[in-house]
């Protein structure tokens, strides 16, 4: 895997992160796409835990953890994934936080 900014080192803003690691400003030929630094965050993550059979995807009979973010962090501009904010998030089927700005029950 290339050397990237999304271990605990780096910063703590993870669109920032995935636009670095999309961008790799030091060695951009070793630069990830958006969608290998998202599942670096998350698939990957729950395999180095070996919990990869209960999070780390959406699937039937995985935990719901998940997160409605403010802007497509897949299509956004690179430099304005930074700004990206969560308006929802869900840790095992629970909403952990609302932003209050999503109608729901």
């Amino acid at each position: 895997m290339p050397d990237t900014h999304l271990g605990s080192d780096g910063p703590t803003n993870p669109y920032l992160n995935i636009m670095l690691a999309s961008l790799h400003p030091n060695r951009p030929s070793e630069a990830l796409t958006r969608e290998q630094a998202v599942i670096a965050y998350t698939l990957t993550s729950a395999y180095a835990e070996f919990a990869e059979k209960d999070k780390g995807s959406l699937e039937p009979g995985k935990l719901a953890d998940l997160a409605v973010l403010s802007q497509d962090i897949f299509t956004v501009d690179a430099s304005d994934l930074p700004k990206t904010e969560s308006l929802l998030t869900m840790v095992g089927g629970k909403i952990v936080y609302d932003a209050k700005v999503i109608p729901h029950q």
